[in-house]
């Protein structure tokens, strides 16, 4: 993955969707937070995982100077993630300023670099593929980018939030529907960041539950702002038991339906699902951290059956998971591979290793994909290790050929090319062949979707 952009995508490896899943997975990692921040978090992040601090060891090492999802400036630790607003000052503290980031490539330009290496002709141009490089051109594009509220012109995100509020108790509209509509178009086509998603859902739905509607335009402007003065006005007026109560259920809610995303990430068989529940359960963690930050700072005492520690933790696990699957896409499968190996070779099982890339914590795969690269692993050269390699890879084959319609296009590609791998290793040229011929097969109908889409009206 070279500075000036020449990327090879999963390594050049002809596996079906795998360009699309790494624009994907970068796209998300972009839009967690605003531009900016996503920028400059990026840099401090990836500059202070290769800053040793070696001279402070036994010690927590911060980092001033840092902001938040919101651009709040405060200190942020990486060893555990936490972000404080105010100076630590624990005996194990230690304070330091961040290391420069000038030599960090911005998120920005991964997504850059990722979508122009999307449009090489190593990839087939298939319609969905085109259709996200649409959409990672409009999230690029300076002018959506620069808001400032009160200029022109208003997010596309933002004006959709305030059609659907502006049209709440129309005759014949249905709200469940346009929220639906509205997690389509603003979340997971990311016209807006997630951070800024959430605010404007929760902002709607307080609305919605209580039957107060704020007045039109404007509403969704500055979301984060308009969403604490609508709380503490409520909170002071007649309404307040009534906030109390739908306050709890929206928090309440939420973290149960983040909580119930990321194990739905954890346990399908497609690492384009397994994206799509990550970004889902980030917005709720964040919409339940959002809800509990604002119900302790206006003292309103909804019950909560969660703490604001509790979905900030599953916030920063969800949000590292996003960024965590960047640099696997965009560089070869090898790398993860070779160390895992090392790994392996260090005396750590199988199950452990999997844990690091597939747990609550850290759900950066589902399972299916985290194992297989255990199984890869195993089988990248004869040892005491390989028929048990083997034997992993051919049972993942088994368990993807039982999910019908629920597994990915690139999980049967994936599979039938460490297969093809494990097989030439073993020397067994008849199965060798059986599976170059699948990948084949795979790759002449991929490519001819591709040229389908091509022709396509209006392509």
């Amino acid at each position: 993955m070279a500075a000036d952009g020449a990327y090879k995508v999963f390594g050049d490896i002809a596996v079906p969707d795998a360009a699309e899943l790494a624009l994907r997975r970068v796209l998300s990692a972009y839009r967690i937070c605003d531009a900016q921040i996503a920028d400059t978090k990026w840099q401090i992040e990836q500059v202070v995982k290769i800053d040793p601090g070696i001279e402070y060891s036994g010690k927590r090492v911060w980092y001033r100077n840092v902001s938040d999802n919101h651009g709040v400036i405060g200190y942020i630790s990486t060893q555990p993630a936490e972000f404080r607003p105010t100076a630590p000052a624990g005996p194990d503290d230690v304070v330091l300023d961040p290391p420069p980031v000038d030599k960090i490539p911005r998120l920005s330009a991964h997504l850059y670099w990722t979508l122009k290496s999307s449009q090489s002709p190593a990839w087939p141009q298939t319609g969905t593929l085109k259709d996200l490089q649409e959409v990672v051109y409009d999230v690029l594009d300076v002018d959506s980018r620069t808001y400032d509220p009160g200029t022109e012109p208003v997010p596309e995100g933002i004006q959709l939030f305030a059609k659907v509020a502006s049209q709440a108790g129309t005759p014949g509209i249905e709200l469940p529907k346009q929220i639906a509509a509205l997690y389509e178009a603003c979340l997971f086509e990311a016209r807006l960041s997630i951070t800024t998603f959430s605010t404007c859902m929760t902002l709607l739905q307080l609305q919605a539950m209580l039957n107060l509607w704020m007045e039109q335009p404007g509403a969704f402007e500055s979301p984060l702002q308009r969403l604490s003065d609508f709380i503490q006005k409520l909170g002071e007026s007649e309404h307040q038991l009534s906030l109390v109560e739908v306050l709890a259920a929206i928090g309440n809610g939420s973290y149960t339906h983040a909580t119930e995303a990321v194990k739905s990430a954890l346990n399908c068989y497609s690492l384009t699902q397994t994206n799509r529940n990550l970004v889902l359960g980030c917005n709720h963690f964040f919409s339940a951290m959002l809800v509990a930050k604002l119900n302790d700072l206006f003292h309103q005492g909804a019950k909560l059956t969660y703490t604001e520690v509790l979905a900030e933790e599953g916030f920063a696990c969800t949000q590292a998971a996003l960024s965590g699957g960047v640099y696997f896409f965009l560089q070869s499968p090898d790398v993860t591979i070779d160390s895992i190996l090392g790994q392996l070779a260090s005396g750590d099982a199988p199950p452990t290793i999997v844990n690091r890339l597939s747990s609550i914590v850290t759900p950066v795969f589902h399972k299916w994909f985290a194992r297989s690269l255990v199984g890869a692993a195993q089988t990248r050269s004869p040892g005491p290790d390989f028929d048990a390699g083997l034997a992993l890879l051919h049972k993942l084959e088994s368990e993807l050929q039982s999910q019908a319609d629920a597994k990915g296009r690139f999980e049967e590609g994936w599979i039938d090319y460490l297969l093809l791998l494990a097989c030439r290793v073993a020397n067994d040229q008849e199965s060798a062949g059986t599976y170059a011929s699948r990948i084949a097969t795979r790759l002449t109908l991929s490519a001819a979707s591709s040229e389908q889409a091509a022709g396509a009206p209006g392509a």
